[in-house]
């Protein structure tokens, strides 16, 4: 419920300035507030690093100009935070906690914030099949190597969500194909709606 109008007020608003200036300062109190608390709590790092998909897609929508990357970032960030929002994963604290409630306001702000960059670009940067196959593989492979490191279960590669999975190489090989496969699909739906988009704006004109 909270996703579905999150992403309407964004169709209806994303071409106001104030709008996009208030949900990016909001992810940037979002990202802070928690690494404040990490850093508080002493927090291990196979749990405090910023390599969820998630994580990485907050950082690329603050912190980089308009790009083909950026637009990849959106589209993985508009995917990734749908599906946490629909089946969260909090953890273990008692609700409300400065966790869950970063969680929450933290993947409804990316969402948000992807949708208003897609929308307000019109999509200029189309992403090709090679690039998404390649910089879904140099990402994964950055956050498998953090998990290896740090122990951490970060992009879900040591033990997935739903299918309950151990054995890392499918869990790699299940994780990159999800990515690649949201992705191509986001793309396709997205790249149609805002032609519909075009469309009706130049019969209004």
């Amino acid at each position: 419920m909270i996703l579905a109008l999150g992403l309407l007020t964004s169709f209806y608003c994303y071409q106001s300035r104030v709008f996009r200036s208030c949900l990016w300062l909001l992810q940037l109190v979002q990202v802070i507030s928690l690494y404040m608390w990490y850093l508080l709590m002493d927090m291990p790092l196979s749990e405090s690093l910023p390599f969820y998909h998630c994580r990485l897609a907050i950082l690329v929508m603050l912190f980089s100009k308009q790009s083909s990357m950026k637009t990849y970032f959106a589209y993985l960030g508009l995917f990734g935070a749908s599906v946490a929002l629909l089946h969260p994963i909090f953890d273990p604290y008692p609700f409300p906690h400065i966790t869950s409630l970063s969680y929450v306001m933290g993947h409804l702000a990316l969402a948000i914030n992807c949708s208003n960059y897609l929308l307000l670009e019109k999509v200029e940067s189309h992403l090709t099949l090679s690039q998404v196959i390649r910089w879904s593989l140099l990402m994964n492979a950055l956050i498998l190597l953090a998990c290896l490191v740090t122990g951490g279960n970060y992009g879900f590669m040591l033990k997935t969500p739903l299918i309950n999975s151990h054995y890392l190489p499918l869990n790699v090989v299940l994780v990159t194909a999800v990515v690649i496969g949201a992705i191509v699909l986001l793309q396709a739906l997205v790249t149609g709606f805002t032609i519909f988009l075009k469309a009706k704006e130049e019969l209004e004109a």
